[in-house]
């Protein structure tokens, strides 16, 4: 749409698009409703009750629906709290990804953010799904502190905090 603008409400129709030179039909060509224009993600993004996401699963949704197009950061705020969390929080790949476009998750500076609940069935808190350059670091301040918990309440088989996973036997998550 030429002129518009991420935050910009469109309504259309699409009924065919081409993606590396292949064309493809949306099974759904007409949705109803205003969409909003979003670009790629890029720069730090605050999570916690009053910030850019409530839930860090509100991120990595998003994440997944964006891509990246650069490196991106979830800055787990003062006000953060798990309460609210669908787990496992499942990262996907997502577009973009690569050694420079990186996604790093981590307690803001001096908070200790706590990520704690009770998945349902055999399931981790965090589900990193064959996505590549993710980095979980737990310090707040840049050094070798330990300022991120995870406490995964779960009582039934699998009760990991983190599980990291491929898509495929070719295709492994790094």
């Amino acid at each position: 749409v030429p002129g518009a603008n991420q935050g910009n409400l469109i309504d259309g129709e699409c009924t065919s698009l081409t993606v590396n030179s292949t064309s493809q039909t949306p099974t759904i060509t007409a949705p109803s409703g205003e969409k909003s224009i979003q670009s790629a993600m890029i720069g730090t993004y605050t999570v916690g009750a009053s910030q850019t996401y409530t839930t860090l699963t509100a991120a990595a949704n998003d994440i997944s629906l964006r891509g990246v197009s650069g490196a991106v950061t979830f800055s787990l705020e003062s006000d953060y709290s798990s309460t609210n969390e669908t787990f496992p929080i499942s990262i996907t790949q997502y577009t973009g990804q690569s050694v420079v476009n990186t996604l790093n998750i981590k307690p803001a500076t001096g908070v200790s953010a706590v990520i704690s609940g009770s998945p349902s069935g055999s399931a981790s808190l965090i589900q990193l799904l064959g996505a590549d350059y993710v980095t979980i670091d737990g310090s707040n301040n840049g050094t070798t502190t330990r300022n991120l918990t995870f406490t995964n309440t779960g009582t039934v088989g699998l009760t990991a905090g983190v599980q990291i996973s491929s898509l495929s036997s070719s295709n492994g998550a790094t």
